[in-house]
């Protein structure tokens, strides 16, 4: 498997097929792949160190949703 660590060198794809064919073959180097995880360095640093983030979608019909307590 042939390992890019440019992104230059991943072309442009003509559909996902093309595209799926391509990552068969080749993956990101670890360098490359920290690189794209890392997002807005304001939001990073307002997440340090947090453990975990449950997202839940708000609701748009009827009452909010509660929670109960234990205790």
């Amino acid at each position: 498997m042939k390992t890019i660590h440019r992104m230059e060198d991943i072309p442009k794809f003509k559909s996902q097929v093309e595209e799926a064919r391509f990552w068969d073959t080749h993956q990101l180097a670890p360098e490359l792949w920290a690189e794209g995880q890392r997002g807005d360095p304001g939001l990073d640093k307002a997440l340090e160190g947090l453990v975990s983030v449950k997202v839940v979608s708000p609701r748009t019909k009827g009452k909010p949703r509660t929670t109960k307590r234990a205790g």
